[in-house]
């Protein structure tokens, strides 16, 4: 962080929330395109899979979705400590 300055402290803290905001939209679109990726896959017509290949599918679907998700909860809370802590430098 920075040196003690709280100005410098300040700015730092909103470049983070920018930061953080910006990558839970980069997040949601590579989660969009590899969801759509695996739909495609499982429903494809002209593929023939067998059914542990289906399995396996539908498994990385759902490992996806829960990493996706803690990772979403992790930034969010990120995001959260430095929009507070700005709003407590703003009020020194």
């Amino acid at each position: 962080m920075s040196s003690g300055n709280p100005k410098d402290e300040y700015l730092d803290a909103s470049a983070n929330q920018r930061q953080f905001q910006t990558i839970r939209f980069a997040q949601l679109t590579v989660y969009l395109a590899l969801t759509g990726f695996l739909i495609n896959l499982l429903f494809a017509e002209a593929t023939a899979m067998t059914p542990l290949v289906r399995i396996l599918l539908k498994s990385a679907g759902l490992a996806s979705t829960l990493l996706f998700w803690v990772h979403q909860v992790r930034t969010e809370q990120f995001w959260t400590h430095f929009v507070k802590r700005a709003a407590e430098l703003e009020e020194e």
